[in-house]
């Protein structure tokens, strides 16, 4: 019952990577073990891993499989439930696509992106950067500061 338990939870997994747009499985799955990599590469792969990991809900391994970066996940822990395995799954589907936020710069891409180093994420950066959380955005031009407090 354990080992069949295991193996469905990994199918499911495995079913979830399949359906997922930004995953794409890197082999076979067998038995409790899902193997699978980011569509965007390498780089993108290996911070899904520091993602997923840092987390603290799952530990996921990796490997190169034909020079690829992949991810391993085996399921198989006396304690791992399927509930865990599906918690997994919403992680992948959290942190592999990520939700558009406020974050993202005008000309694509997240501000906080390491390889990108272009003038137009810096400035938005600093249009960013400008907003003070506690009195909003800037005034407009033709508007004046408020006036200061005890008259002065």
């Amino acid at each position: 019952a354990h080992i069949r338990t295991h193996v469905a939870a990994a199918g499911m997994l495995a079913d979830r990577v399949a359906a997922h747009p930004g995953l794409v499985h890197a082999g076979s799955p067998s038995l409790g073990l899902v193997c699978f990599r980011h569509v965007d590469g390498d780089e993108a792969s290996k911070r899904l891993l520091e993602a997923v990991n840092a987390t603290g809900e799952a530990f996921l391994t990796h490997t190169l499989l034909s020079d690829r970066y992949v991810l391993r996940v085996a399921v198989g822990g006396t304690w791992t439930t399927a509930a865990h395995v599906e918690r997994l799954a919403d992680l992948l589907d959290e942190l592999a696509c990520p939700r558009p936020n406020p974050w993202t710069s005008s000309s694509g891409g997240s501000l906080l992106d390491p390889e990108t180093t272009g003038q137009t994420r810096r400035d938005d950066l600093t249009r960013v950067a400008r907003i003070d959380p506690f009195r909003g955005p800037p005034l407009r031009p033709d508007r004046t500061e408020p006036a200061s407090v005890g008259g002065e």
